[in-house]
């Protein structure tokens, strides 16, 4: 282990930051808490917070891992999301405390796609046009009682392949 890895590990140890509130803190969370907040530009798997941490000299259990970005997420500090491969990514919010979360179920840079059931295009849908932003906020309002929406895929048939069919003399 080199001088600036024995470094780095004892200021992840030290816990940096406070931990939400009835979260216990362990040698664990801190590192994590610390790693993420040192990662703020990246979005981390929890295999890849776990390697992260491996490299460090932290060794943690999975399970350890997946509860502790779990809870910090619930907190209000870590964004979570679900990309196209269904891998669920946490992003550091900043230095934020868990009562400055963003206003309301949709989140700023919050992900609305739309997959074309005929060509499987997959194209992302401005949130922000007219509308659709409030369209969705009033949806994930609804859906509150389900758990927090983080993606949203609209299927159908795009407009090229409409298109195409109509020419073709057939409906979809």
């Amino acid at each position: 282990m080199t001088a600036s890895s024995v470094s780095r590990r004892r200021s992840l140890l030290a816990g940096e930051s406070a931990l939400p509130a009835g979260m216990r803190s362990t040698r664990a969370t801190r590192a994590l808490l610390a790693l993420l907040r040192s990662q703020s530009a990246q979005r981390l798997s929890a295999a890849d917070a776990e390697a992260a941490l491996a490299r460090l000299g932290v060794v943690v259990n999975r399970v350890t891992v997946f509860r502790a970005l779990d809870r910090l997420a619930q907190a209000g500090l870590l964004q979570r999301r679900v990309d196209d491969d269904r891998v669920t990514r946490y992003q550091w919010r900043g230095d934020s405390t868990p009562t400055q979360q963003v206003p309301g179920p949709v989140e700023e840079g919050w992900v609305m796609h739309f997959r074309c059931q005929q060509c499987q295009q997959r194209v992302a849908v401005d949130i922000a046009a007219p509308g659709i932003g409030q369209a969705l906020q009033g949806l994930a309002r609804s859906l509150l009682a389900v758990g927090q929406v983080q993606q949203l895929e609209l299927q159908g048939c795009c407009a090229a392949c409409q298109a195409m069919d109509s020419a073709d003399g057939t409906a979809r």
